[in-house]
């Protein structure tokens, strides 16, 4: 079986139309309802003998996902890099991954 990459609503829809500023809170939202952010802490420590120097994230959106887990994992000195087809990253929020 052949497999073909598309294109998701939020990478062709500009930052700022209204749907895709819903559609980010909508996932905002599923995030924290299914800890994420807590189950992905809770399998790095388990998996991880110690901190690593850089986290990368595929399709990091707007980065709260990884400013939860950073906040939760509270290790110093790792780079946090997000990785997706818009810059949508408040530039508070990359303040607080830096």
């Amino acid at each position: 079986m052949r497999r073909e990459l598309e294109p998701e609503l939020l990478d062709v829809l500009p930052p700022d139309d209204p749907q895709a500023m819903h559609s980010r809170r909508d996932l905002r939202r599923i995030n924290r309802a299914m800890f994420q952010a807590q189950i992905m802490r809770r399998l790095f420590r388990r998996h991880l003998t110690q901190p690593p120097h850089r986290i990368i994230e595929l399709g990091g959106g707007d980065g709260t996902f990884m400013l939860r887990l950073a906040r939760a994992l509270q290790w110093r000195d790792v780079e946090y890099v997000l990785v997706d087809r818009q810059n949508i990253v408040d530039p508070q929020t990359a303040d607080e991954l830096r």
